[in-house]
């Protein structure tokens, strides 16, 4: 496990130089389209390190570690994906409004009881500035990328569909397939002891998939900027 553990400190060492890399060239650009999209990949690679610290702290649990290579692993698939193609990044730009309605929507239908209506007014009043603020950037979007674009992003692509964008479908479908045993209330994670679930080889395997991933975050990030002259 030390050996793994050295691995995954490694590898996150080199991407937090990489994200001072990027803090560097953002100081310098205008604040466009180039300056969200540095913004948007420097907001993943501090993401990246909050789930590496939690796996640390929780080096003994195969179920945080899992979380962990989890989110690593979709952070991977999105990046590959928005970073693959400019249209890609700006579809992807426009699940931060979809994500918010979906969670306020469903949690309107959650609370429909009489004790929560304030909080569904609340809810309510969000929603109506999410539609305002959608509506200006299908505007600026209509603008920049035509109208054939807006219709294509109506439908918000899942993480498996960004899988199968980046050709990862097939380690998408392995990973998923045990992953889950550990972070839901399966058979297995009731009927065995935690000597078992949290065995060496299981945490051992989840620290290499995130070793595996980080190396293409890397790879991918450096690609790309190096591509644009900015590295």
């Amino acid at each position: 496990m030390d050996n793994y553990l050295s691995l995954l400190d490694a590898k996150f060492s080199s991407l937090n130089e990489l994200n001072e890399s990027l803090k560097g060239i953002q100081e310098n650009i205008p604040k466009d389209f180039r300056y969200v999209r540095n913004q948007a990949v420097r907001q993943f690679l501090k993401k990246i390190n909050s789930e590496g610290e939690k796996m640390k702290r929780h080096i003994d649990s195969s179920e945080f570690i899992a979380w962990g290579a989890r989110n690593i692993f979709e952070i991977e698939l999105t990046l590959k994906f928005i970073l693959s193609k400019e249209q890609n990044f700006h579809e992807w730009f426009t699940y931060r409004i979809k994500d918010e309605r979906e969670i306020i929507s469903n949690l309107n239908e959650f609370f429909k009881d009489e004790n929560s209506m304030n909080l569904i007014d609340e809810f309510d009043q969000r929603l109506k500035k999410l539609d305002e603020l959608e509506k200006k950037l299908e505007i600026a979007q209509t603008e920049e990328l035509g109208y054939e674009f807006i219709l294509s992003v109506k439908k918000q692509k899942n993480i498996r569909q960004i899988a199968v964008e980046v050709n990862a479908e097939n380690r998408y479908k392995a990973f998923y397939k045990f992953y889950s045993k550990f972070v839901h209330p399966s058979a297995y994670m009731i009927w065995n002891t935690s000597l078992k679930i949290n065995s060496k080889d299981y945490r051992a395997s989840f620290l290499i998939i995130s070793i595996e991933s980080l190396t293409e975050i890397n790879t991918c990030i450096a690609t790309y900027f190096k591509r644009l002259g900015q590295l």
